[in-house]
């Protein structure tokens, strides 16, 4: 738990910088777009805040994402890790920390960005506040026709898809930390070859996701008020994401514990 605390802490020292920045890009730009509507903005100014708006955004998720990736090689695998070694802690502790760590700096990241894009629909958009009373006014109806459309009510709705990002993003740097290992097996490019590695993994999983999902109908439709409609049942989607990355997460982890231990030496 102390490792975990400690890498935790380490990992979040240029994500939280990249999460002010967007928070801010997105204020400014959220503004811009107001006063836009109402008058013409200079083109330098236009310029400006889209370039910092797309930046920043991209930096959330990207930046962090690579952040995690980079401290994973440099504590694993570099001459830094040397020192990881030393410390008199299990190797699979050291694993879970950086796997958990990344994990939720990731879904921090996403988070972030979910808020970025509500601070400028919020603040450049007034029918969003009409949107949002109305939701809260009629929740039960909402919440029925929710029901309707997703097979599930919308509290439901956000812990399947939680639940499936949480295990997509475990499973995910599982795969990752794996091209890793293997990448280190080469004498020369070994990032180059983990990279590879990396494609032909998601390549594999990709079809065998197409595969499976052809044979699994998730669709829903049913009458409102008279009305048509065509749902996705969104337990049976998250469901699906949540056992087939589950399977292959833990096919990665077996074959890249028995990598670290047998042929890595670590």
């Amino acid at each position: 738990m102390k490792y975990f605390k400690y890498e935790f802490k380490e990992a979040a020292k240029v994500p939280l910088m990249f999460f002010l920045i967007s928070i801010f890009a997105s204020v400014n730009f959220g503004i811009f777009i107001s006063m836009s509507n109402k008058q013409s903005m200079p083109f330098l100014y236009t310029l400006i805040s889209s370039v910092l708006i797309g930046v920043s955004l991209g930096a959330v998720n990207i930046g962090t994402f690579a952040i995690n990736l980079k401290r994973y090689w440099n504590t694993i695998y570099s001459e830094q890790g040397y020192f990881t070694h030393t410390l008199p802690i299990d190797t699979r502790v050291i694993y879970w920390s950086k796997v958990i760590s990344a994990t939720i700096w990731s879904l921090i990241a996403a988070l972030v960005s979910l808020i970025d894009m509500f601070i400028i629909i919020y603040i450049s958009n007034d029918l969003v506040i009409e949107d949002i009373a109305y939701i809260f006014k009629h929740f039960g109806e909402v919440n029925e026709r929710a029901q309707a459309f997703f097979g599930t009510s919308l509290i439901g709705m956000v812990l399947w898809m939680g639940i499936a990002a949480i295990i997509t993003s475990i499973c995910g740097y599982i795969m990752i930390f794996l091209a890793m290992a293997f990448g280190n097996l080469a004498n020369k490019r070994k990032k180059a070859l983990g990279t590879v590695i990396f494609i032909g993994f998601y390549i594999v999983i990709m079809n065998v996701a197409n595969s499976v999902a052809s044979k699994i109908d998730p669709s829903r439709t049913g009458y409102i008020d008279g009305y048509k409609y065509y749902g996705v049942d969104v337990p049976t989607v998250a469901l699906f994401v949540i056992v087939l990355t589950s399977v292959f997460g833990a096919i990665f982890y077996i074959i890249n514990r028995y990598l670290i231990r047998h042929k890595l030496n670590i």
